[in-house]
């Protein structure tokens, strides 16, 4: 059986255990905090890109409904860049996919 001593020794080391804990704690904790402000700007921004994609993509969508020749669709081609609007749009499409097939994958597991 332990002496009072040694109850008082091995209480004072527990204690001593648990400020080291949490000292190490609280620096993880402020790292995840700063993690996930960071992915959820890192959202909202790709977010806003997707926004501001989609409307251009809208735009160049409505301009070609309203061709009614072939000649014009070749202007309208050229002059309003309908084919980059779209192309950007499928390359941010695609990047956003990429951006986030790791979250999907995780929310899938849980």
């Amino acid at each position: 059986m332990a002496t009072t001593a040694e109850q008082i020794n091995a209480t004072a080391d527990i204690k001593t255990l648990i400020v080291i804990a949490i000292d190490d704690a609280h620096p993880l904790a402020r790292f995840g905090a700063a993690a996930i402000t960071g992915f959820a700007s890192l959202a909202g921004a790709y977010q806003d890109l997707a926004s501001r994609n989609s409307e251009k993509l809208a735009t160049a969508v409505k301009a070609l409904s309203s061709v009614k020749s072939p000649s014009e669709f070749f202007e309208l081609q050229q002059t309003r860049g309908l084919s980059r609007a779209v192309l950007k749009f499928a390359r941010q499409a695609s990047r956003s996919e990429q951006a986030t097939r790791p979250w999907r994958a995780v929310q899938d597991r849980g």
